[in-house]
């Protein structure tokens, strides 16, 4: 099963959770944020690391159809014609 298939995964632990209420609770919004943003911060880590993948993936492809379409033969006149179906 594929990651995007698979169930999802929190974001925060049970116990970082608890950890944050805990603060809270004590008003201690300060650390409260302080972790809060940590969090948010890894997981736009976790994006930037995903859109890279997918832009490595992107240009492989577009490289490989672009050797196909060289050792093809195929005309201009084709391309243009596969653009327009596109």
């Amino acid at each position: 099963m594929s990651q995007s298939q698979s169930q999802p995964q929190p974001i925060v632990s049970l116990e970082q959770a608890r950890q944050l209420v805990s603060l809270l609770e004590q008003d201690d919004v300060a650390e409260a944020n302080r972790q809060t943003e940590a969090l948010l911060r890894q997981q736009d880590n976790l994006v930037y690391q995903q859109v890279g993948v997918l832009t490595r993936q992107l240009h492989d492809t577009v490289s490989q159809f672009k050797e196909d379409i060289g050792s093809s033969g195929v005309t201009g006149q084709e391309i243009t014609d596969i653009r327009a179906r596109l």
